[in-house]
């Protein structure tokens, strides 16, 4: 193929195409910078510290001196039965509350009372994004009947995007079904999901 060739096969190439090819390559790329800068998932089974909720950068602070606080006797004993790290000398454990399953994070905050000196935690369930990355994946396999007899499926799905309740994922899946003209079939696809 000449130079030429080439140029007439490009320029044969409508805009709107070229604007559909850059915007997948935009995507792509930006996708492939996330996964390398995103903060890294929580595992299961890992303790971290909650950082102060970033809604509240400069919002002004007092000290005060409370009445009374009301904290666990033996910090010990109740570290040890949450698994977590013990705490620094005069650290003593206030509250600890269960969270619920937050699909897509929340925000928490414990409220004193200054004259019982109990406190209580409220946790606010954050709304589905607009737009976000997502690494998500998932290996299944299968085995089911058809009018075309028996067939095994193995396959491969990764999600990468949500548009508020609009999840698209890339899947692979090879599977066979041994009375098919052609046993083995492979696919490549793309899917658009709604979840709740």
């Amino acid at each position: 193929m000449t130079l030429q060739m080439i140029k007439e096969k490009f320029s044969s190439i409508p805009a709107w195409r070229w604007y559909v090819y850059g915007g997948a390559m935009l995507l792509v790329a930006s996708y492939s910078l996330w996964l390398r800068f995103r903060p890294a998932p929580v595992a299961p089974g890992q303790v971290i510290t909650a950082q102060p909720a970033h809604k509240l950068d400069g919002q002004p602070t007092i000290v005060i001196q409370p009445k009374q606080v009301i904290v666990y006797r033996d910090t010990v004993k109740v570290v040890e039965k949450l698994g977590i790290p013990q705490p620094a000398p005069q650290e003593l454990v206030q509250q600890a509350v269960d969270v619920p399953p937050l699909k897509y994070g929340g925000v928490s905050a414990t409220m004193l009372n200054m004259s019982s000196g109990q406190s209580r935690t409220v946790i606010k369930a954050n709304d589905a994004p607009w737009f976000a990355f997502k690494s998500d994946n998932a290996i299944g396999v299968g085995y089911g009947v058809s009018s075309k007899g028996q067939t095994a499926v193995i396959r491969y799905r990764r999600d990468m995007l949500q548009v508020k309740n609009l999840i698209v994922s890339g899947e692979l899946e090879g599977n066979y079904a041994p009375l098919r003209k052609d046993p083995l079939e492979g696919r490549a696809m793309v899917f658009g999901e709604i979840r709740w």
